[in-house]
């Protein structure tokens, strides 16, 4: 499978009604291994919000993080853009039905300043993001709980960004990679 998240401005699909035309609202798309459509999600907080990065978790669940002017559903802002994990799976009424993506929580985080999430990662049952909040690099371990929702172990203030950005987030031999 093969999962795309971005952000799209109006209508994911044509004719689509938005709140706002005017306003960025984060997606994801998961494809099958022959490159089939299974579901779309186009999740958007009030104000603007755009996803900067999707992954698969070990139990097939897709985690999107990203950033939003307001809150998201199923979460609180804290203020200016803040950094988002939304998890989603997937359900299915009965054998003929469609498969369809399921919003099944989201965190959202930051400061009073405008934050981000650059780069996540999943590993097993933990979750990490990097990104940068109020003008620092930040990372946040989150453990991902039974039901699929993450929930945040603990945060890192790495530094001062002075304009950089995060590049990618990996985890090998137990160890976090920034």
């Amino acid at each position: 499978r093969v999962a795309v998240a971005g952000s799209v401005t109006g209508g994911l699909i044509p004719g689509q009604s938005v709140a706002n035309a005017n306003l960025s609202d984060s997606f994801v798309t998961v494809f099958d291994a022959l490159g089939v459509e299974q579901w779309t999600q186009s999740r958007g907080a009030r104000a603007a919000d755009e996803a900067t990065a999707v992954s698969f978790g070990s139990d097939g669940r897709v985690y999107v993080s990203g950033r939003a002017q307001s809150a998201m559903p199923g979460a609180g802002a804290v203020g200016g853009w803040d950094g988002y994990v939304q998890v989603f799976g997937e359900n299915q009424s009965h054998a003929a039905a469609p498969v369809v993506g399921v919003s099944l929580g989201a965190q959202q985080f930051g400061t009073v300043g405008d934050d981000n999430v650059q780069a996540m990662t999943v590993d097993g049952d933990n979750l990490y993001t990097a990104g940068i909040e109020n003008g620092s690099f930040v990372v946040r371990h989150f453990r991902i709980g039974a039901g699929g929702a993450p929930e945040l172990l603990n945060t890192r203030n790495l530094g001062a960004s002075h304009s950089g950005e995060i590049a990618g987030i990996a985890v090998a031999d137990g160890k976090l990679i920034v």
